[in-house]
């Protein structure tokens, strides 16, 4: 069978498509120029296509979702681990923290706002992971390194000297920050659960006496820190 591409030249049987609508049941150029004139019309007519597509969806969105449901139940798996090797991926992970930081600045209230929709829906689930994971910390040698770090002073306030993340006094253990006024706090009056937490509510911030501690939520405890009557610590 005499075959000819006129693009390439080509003329191996085995280089053409099938094609039942022509005379000799094969294609009228090669695969590799098929392939070629394909992707330059798609290429060229990208925008055109996408706007069929956007209005298809449009038009026929429950169809659409549908059919991307089912599509990715039949691709779970492979689905799940190119998502995983994706998160793995340390040039995507510092684009997400940039892009996270550029939506905070360009829109802090916007930001904010969607934060708190997100715990909101998933307040539940949140305290479940968080008494799953907690666990109390009686431990003596904790207590004695944390009040090593307390000054008490003659006002009667407890100052903690030690380190702070967020203005909240920390101490480390088993290479763990842990709260420190939480651990004093356990060992004097009792456990507090895994979604509450401790703050002082006698107005100094560094304080850390247990009778000047209370718990609260986090939503209570960071209004308390938002006070401007609150007492900010001495400078050195």
């Amino acid at each position: 069978m005499d075959v000819y591409c006129p693009d390439c030249g080509e003329d191996r049987v085995s280089e053409f498509g099938v094609n039942r609508r022509r005379k000799n049941g094969l294609q009228a150029k090669c695969k590799r120029c098929t392939r070629a004139q394909l992707n330059a019309s798609r290429a060229k007519n990208r925008e055109r296509r996408n706007s069929t597509a956007r209005a298809w969806q449009a038009k026929n969105r429950d169809k659409a979702h549908a059919a991307n449901r089912r599509w990715e139940e039949a691709h779970k798996d492979e689905r799940r681990e190119y998502h995983r090797k994706r998160n793995q991926d340390p040039k995507v992970r510092a684009r997400r923290r940039e892009l996270a930081r550029l939506r905070r600045l360009a829109d802090p209230e916007k930001y904010r706002a969607r934060q708190a929709k997100q715990r909101e829906r998933n307040r539940e689930k949140i305290r479940i992971q968080a008494r799953e994971q907690y666990k109390p910390h009686p431990i003596p040698g904790l207590i004695a390194r944390i009040d090593a770090r307390v000054e008490r002073s003659q006002d009667g306030h407890w100052r903690w000297t030690g380190s702070r993340i967020r203005n909240l006094p920390m101490v480390q253990h088993e290479r763990k920050q842990l709260s420190a006024r939480r651990v004093l706090y356990e060992h004097v009056v009792g456990p507090v659960d895994a979604d509450l937490e401790v703050a002082a509510v006698c107005g100094y911030r560094p304080c850390m006496r247990p009778s000047h501690l209370a718990v609260m939520t986090r939503t209570e405890r960071r209004t308390l820190d938002a006070n401007p009557f609150v007492k900010e610590p001495p400078a050195a």
